[in-house]
């Protein structure tokens, strides 16, 4: 796979594809046309597949006591969690996505009521941007939350920028989409395109062991043998 490549060499490879000249100098310059087309079909293909070289292990997060949100690790896409585990007691403990009201309950965040460990954690829109929040309220700070998920995309903008995945399928969609329906090569270049995508998909996806469900961890995590003891 052709992966690492600048924007300025995506640009350039497109060209090669469209047949145009590689330098504005030689014509008008239509970079900018280029780099949309370039960035929107990288987004659509980042987001296609759950590509394992961007599943990443995020650096813990250590809770505070009485401390309700904190803010998403940085780089993970926050609407593709895979898993999140509470290390409490030196063991990763599963927790579960989804807080209610029934949950608020038990536990008043509200009302400061503090429990340990926590059990749920969901995102959530607090006034400027999105945060993660725990529940019950941590009464100590020896919690540390990870999260496994995706490395969140990031648009190509300056010419050294990098691109995460396949060039060569990013080009060849971004060359069909741009070249005229008339043209010859319109079909063929989309069709190696879709065939390198579909190997892409079958590579990445071989070996793999377990099935995810995003944002809601494995089916059954937990092993039969756990248990959590709760502390008021």
């Amino acid at each position: 796979m052709a992966r690492g490549a600048t924007l300025l060499q995506l640009i350039s490879d497109l060209r090669d594809e469209l047949r145009r000249a590689n330098s504005p100098a030689a014509g008008p310059d239509d970079t900018g046309p280029l780099r949309r087309t370039i960035n929107h079909v990288y987004a659509t293909l980042y987001a296609s597949h759950n590509w394992p070289h961007l599943l990443t292990y995020f650096d813990r997060v250590t809770l505070n006591a009485g401390q309700r949100y904190y803010d998403v690790p940085t780089g993970l896409d926050y609407e593709r969690i895979i898993e999140v585990r509470n290390w409490w007691n030196g063991i990763p403990e599963p927790i579960e996505r989804g807080i209610s009201f029934d949950d608020y309950m038990s536990y008043d965040s509200t009302a400061d009521v503090r429990s340990s460990p926590v059990l749920k954690w969901d995102v959530r829109f607090t006034g400027d941007r999105e945060q993660i929040e725990y529940w019950p309220l941590p009464d100590t700070s020896t919690q540390a939350v990870q999260f496994v998920g995706m490395w969140a995309y990031a648009p190509l903008v300056n010419d050294t920028d990098t691109c995460r995945l396949d060039s060569d399928i990013i080009v060849l969609y971004a060359a069909a989409e741009l070249l005229p329906d008339t043209s010859p090569d319109k079909k063929a270049k989309l069709q190696l395109g879709q065939e390198l995508l579909r190997l892409a998909k079958v590579r990445s996806s071989s070996g793999a062991g377990k099935t995810f469900q995003l944002g809601l961890g494995e089916a059954s995590s937990r092993r039969p043998s756990e248990a959590v003891v709760r502390v008021r």
